[in-house]
């Protein structure tokens, strides 16, 4: 008996620690995680850990040594264009976002976050929860403002009224699609504010065209990046050649060579060829590349597939 009154009780709090709205003065402490994962109604598959990013200085030299000669000077300059963003040095940014953001929070509105179901990012879960961590340490006198939605348990007519508003967070935007497609599926009439620290002037574009009013989207970010276009231009690299290295279905203004001590990003994002390494050689209809790589850009800890990564709020 003790055992199915134990499960009743269970599923009874259960119901009532999920129910909407979640409001983060409740949650915010953990203690309904804690309860959730007790009871194993919260996912246990993410591994709490950065796998730490680094250029290999050696396999670099090597990658640029065995490289047709020919190619060898562009590939030199965009290798050495490659950007890697500490990670005290992402932290100091992303707190300087969050912070633009609440200077703009009116204590008379009400802010929600799509939640995990709504984007399927898995970087805009840990930042959104860096936030709120950040919100009841640093500001808590705003804690109560702040909600996570969950289209499950209603629709945005039901639960939100004309004075609210939706926030986005997450750690970069390159090309924008992703963010302008969150941002285009929100119900119109409703404001949106995008939090993210790193992002390129292309997606800050692409944003903005998202919705049919553009003053209805507001950004908050700190650090502007440098598109693979940009680059290009200003280190004086014929397009001719980009092209023989670089072959992609996806924009070159969509892309950048910023990569983060937590995450080397996908190849809509970040040239898979310099990600991966690729070895070049001549042939008769160009250039292709060999199967042997010689990647450096590097994980210490390559093993690290699904990942939370850890904001210390000081």
């Amino acid at each position: 008996m003790s055992f199915f009154r134990t499960t009743y009780v269970g599923v009874v709090v259960a119901i009532v620690l999920t129910s909407f709205p979640v409001n983060y003065a409740i949650a915010g402490n953990g203690v309904c995680d804690k309860i959730l994962t007790i009871l194993g109604l919260l996912p246990q598959e993410t591994i709490v850990g950065r796998p730490d990013a680094f250029i290999d200085k050696k396999a670099l030299h090597q990658w640029l040594s065995e490289q047709p000669e020919e190619l060898k000077q562009t590939l030199h300059k965009l290798a050495y264009a490659v950007r890697l963003v500490s990670h005290e040095e992402f932290k100091s940014n992303l707190f300087l976002a969050f912070e633009k953001f609440l200077a703009s929070v009116e204590t008379n509105r009400r802010y929600f976050f799509p939640s995990e179901d709504d984007t399927g990012g898995r970087s805009v879960v840990w930042t959104t929860k860096a936030f709120l961590d950040y919100v009841e340490t640093k500001h808590p006198h705003l804690r109560d403002r702040f909600f996570v939605f969950d289209l499950r348990t209603g629709t945005y007519s039901e639960r939100m009224s004309q004075s609210d508003e939706w926030v986005i967070i997450d750690d970069a935007s390159y090309s924008g699609t992703n963010m302008s497609l969150w941002v285009g599926s929100l119900q119109e009439s409703f404001h949106v504010n995008v939090v993210t620290p790193y992002i390129t002037g292309y997606a800050l574009d692409k944003i903005h065209k998202a919705r049919k009013k553009t003053e209805e989207v507001r950004i908050y970010s700190t650090q502007p990046m440098e598109t693979l276009t940009e680059i290009v231009r200003r280190l004086g690299i014929p397009l001719s050649d980009l092209y023989k290295i670089i072959r992609s279905d996806f924009p070159y203004d969509g892309m950048a060579l910023t990569f983060f001590s937590h995450k080397i990003p996908d190849g809509r994002s970040f040239p898979m060829e310099i990600e991966e390494g690729k070895l070049y050689r001549k042939s008769l209809i160009g250039y292709t590349t060999k199967l042997r790589k010689i990647p450096f850009l590097k994980y210490r800890n390559p093993d690290v597939t699904k990942y939370s990564v850890p904001i210390q709020i000081p």
